[in-house]
């Protein structure tokens, strides 16, 4: 009213009687008692007005001033009343209350006479007495005092010194008024146990980038009773209280649906005064809009409690989802992704980082197939859905193409399949033995986890390779041969093989193999005619002939009944020879074997006894390929060729067999059949002139097929010249 504007602060806030609280950090309260200091009470309607600067800087400068004004009613007023605020106290008492018999002046005032003492409140925060003397008319000329009672003393102050301390003093026509601050001196703080009415308020905050929660709590108690002393008394406690920050647990919980493929993730608890603002998938930021064509949909759940969840649904393809493989049936989807927040309106951020893994059973391993030819192991790897980051190893070696070439192995990846291929005589191959048969090799390739570099599925190829892939003889009289090591010999080192002349050692060696190049008369080499492969497998070609083959070197042959395919029958050979022409009948001759049908114990074969390299017959067993064993004849002839005197013929031989088909069943009658061996008929000199005297041969033989009973079937066929190789 008087147009003056008082600054409060604290301490004129709590003598005067006003509040000044913050409900929120944008939210100023602002509460004046009806008998405070600057109010105006006009029948029992109070009046406030006051005056809000604001400024955007602490010190206030270009502040803007705004005026409010507000008005309430004050009634109806109790003899008796108590407010308890949050940083101070008042006591009203009406006019009912107040004796106004007291002495006239200080020093004739009696302070111990209960009578006098106008409040006594056991139960308040503190005890207070008041005496009132003086007269309506001399208002001037009186003198108040205030006594604090407390158990160890009483202490009287003035008015004026109670207002030096603090102390809040005032009266109207018909009431009095005592304010106190709770932390003047003569305050004593008591516990005391009340119901009233909580209003509580929450709201988010953030610390050290941590998303918790304060609690707001308004407390408002009025308690009324009456007495026959004071008549009603009105008590009221009006109390702000603001919790601790406390950090906020967030729980995090995935629920997949299998069948849609997509992980169902929700996020919460928030306060409603939380909002998503961005995601952040590997690395790269987007808003809750952008996120969607990513494919991440984001939206929330509110409850009737006041809070409130997010859900986010990706699909287990979407980016940023990471997929890996367990074990056997498994791959592990996992969604690593942070989510931004805003506090509105404060506008404080924090994140929160949610990863969360799905097991789905529905890896596909990769599958491969292998084989072999004479030089190479061949491995196709068909991907599946697991391997897309796996490593192809070999013997600890990661099959790489820019180091295909330097290890002599191919690599190709087309994306659906990895194609390897790698030669026998390599450093990646692992020999398991050796025999005349062949070298069995293997091949072991590992995929491994292109991070962890953890094995994840392995596999082997083992193939026989032919024993001559290890040798060269070349024309110019150098022998190349490559010693491998076994699997077994882990701790042989190849680099100290040596030939039979220590003096000759490898040329090239690697971990597994070393090879010696040598000349054929050097290094301690000895000949020796050792011949194999007796298992008929591999006949020349059309196209392979004429066959060229040094002396005394081996030639396999195999004769053989085509039609009919009678296990009754049997075929035997009568007389082979050689000539140097396609006839049969050309001169010179030189024969190979004479009346050679029959397998008689006393003779089992009929060789030409004047060759010094006889003619040697080999077994015919069952096999795939040969069902009947009965229709086959094979012998093996050593290499040579017709002389003219002293001069070797370098004419072509041509090799003639006349054959025998005989019946299993036997027939007395049948002499052509039934022979026995004469070794003491000699043969001619194998020369260009003199032809070869047939010797004789006997055997227990069984007739002829009744179609074939007519007599001796004397047929000149066609023979297979089989493929040799040399031992070493």
């Amino acid at each position: 009213q008087s147009g003056i504007v008082w600054e409060l602060d604290e301490a004129l806030a709590s003598q005067c009687g006003y509040t000044i609280t913050y409900s929120s950090r944008n939210s100023l309260v602002f509460r004046a008692s009806a008998l405070s200091c600057h109010s105006h009470l006009d029948k029992d309607v109070f009046t406030v007005t006051i005056q809000i600067n604001v400024a955007h800087t602490p010190d206030m400068k270009n502040a803007t001033a705004h005026q409010k004004s507000a008005s309430c009613s004050y009634g109806p007023q109790s003899p008796r009343e108590i407010v308890c605020e949050t940083s101070y106290m008042e006591v009203r008492i009406g006019s009912v209350s107040v004796r106004r018999d007291v002495p006239q002046n200080e020093k004739d005032f009696i302070l111990n006479e209960p009578q006098d003492w106008i409040l006594s409140f056991s139960e308040s925060l503190f005890k207070l007495l008041m005496n009132f003397s003086g007269q309506a008319k001399a208002m001037e000329a009186s003198v108040w005092q205030i006594v604090f009672h407390r158990p160890e003393e009483k202490r009287a102050l003035l008015v004026s010194d109670a207002w030096r301390a603090g102390f809040g003093f005032s009266t109207t026509e018909n009431r009095i008024l005592l304010r106190v601050p709770y932390n003047a001196a003569q305050v004593q703080l008591v516990k005391n146990h009340t119901e009233g009415v909580l209003i509580i308020k929450f709201q988010t905050f953030v610390s050290s980038g941590k998303h918790g929660t304060k609690y707001y709590i308004s407390l408002f108690l009025e308690h009324q009773w009456e007495d026959s002393k004071w008549g009603l008394t009105k008590y009221t406690v009006i109390k702000e209280i603001e919790t601790p920050f406390e950090h906020a647990g967030l729980a995090v919980t995935n629920n997949p649906n299998l069948s849609t493929r997509l992980m169902n993730v929700t996020v919460g608890m928030f306060l409603l005064d939380v909002e998503l603002v961005n995601l952040t998938i590997e690395g790269t930021t987007v808003t809750v809009s952008e996120a969607i064509q990513h494919g991440y949909l984001t939206y929330e759940i509110q409850y009737a409690n006041g809070s409130k969840v997010y859900v986010i649904q990706v699909p287990f393809d979407a980016p940023g989802i990471k997929k890996e493989y367990t074990s056997d049936d498994t791959r592990e989807y996992t969604l690593n992704v942070t989510l931004k927040f805003i506090i509105v309106p404060t506008s404080d951020t924090f994140a929160v980082p949610i990863v969360t893994v799905t097991a789905v059973k529905d890896a596909v391993l990769p599958s491969a197939r292998g084989f072999c030819d004479e030089n190479y192991f061949y491995l196709i790897i068909t991907h599946g859905n697991v391997d897309q980051n796996w490593l192809p190893f070999i013997s600890d070696q990661h099959l790489m193409p820019e180091a295909a070439q330097k290890y002599y192995y191919s690599l190709s990846d087309n994306g659906t399949h990895l194609a390897i291929s790698v030669p026998f005589l390599s450093s990646l191959v692992d020999y398991k033995d050796i025999h005349i048969s062949g070298v069995i090799a293997s091949l072991h390739l590992i995929l491994k986890d292109g991070i962890t570099l953890a094995n994840r599925k392995d596999f082997s190829i083992s193939c026989r390779f032919r024993p001559s892939e290890l040798i060269q003889c070349l024309p110019n009289g150098t022998v190349v041969i490559t010693a491998i090591k076994l699997v077994r010999l882990a701790d042989l080192d190849t680099s100290l093989l040596v030939l039979r002349d220590r003096r000759c050692k490898p040329s090239l060696v690697t971990k597994k193999t070393a090879t010696f190049k040598f000349n054929v008369n050097t290094c301690g080499t000895s000949r020796k005619c050792s011949l194999l492969e007796k298992s008929y497998s591999e006949p020349y070609q059309e196209l392979e002939y004429p066959v060229v083959k040094y002396l005394r070197e081996a030639l396999y042959f195999e004769v053989e009944l085509l039609h009919p395919a009678d296990p009754r029958l049997e075929l035997n050979l009568e007389n082979c020879w050689a000539t140097n022409s396609r006839s049969q009948d050309s001169l010179p001759q030189w024969p190979i074997l004479i009346n050679g049908y029959g397998d008689h114990p006393s003779c089992e074969w009929c060789e030409n006894n004047e060759d010094s390299y006889r003619t040697v017959f080999h077994k015919v067993n069952y096999s795939l390929r040969v069902k009947f064993p009965q229709h086959l004849k094979r012998f093996e002839v050593t290499m040579f060729t017709f002389v003219q005197g002293t001069t070797l013929s370098q004419m072509q031989l041509y090799f003639h067999c006349s054959i025998v088909v005989c019946s299993t069943t036997p027939l007395s009658s049948d002499m052509t059949c039934q022979r026995r061996c004469n070794p003491q008929k000699q043969l001619g000199k194998k020369n260009g002139i003199t032809q070869a005297v047939p010797g004789a041969c006997s055997a227990a033989h069984n007739a002829l097929l009744g179609v074939l009973s007519i007599g001796r079937l004397l047929l000149v066929c066609l023979y297979r010249i089989l493929k040799a190789e040399m031992s070493h």
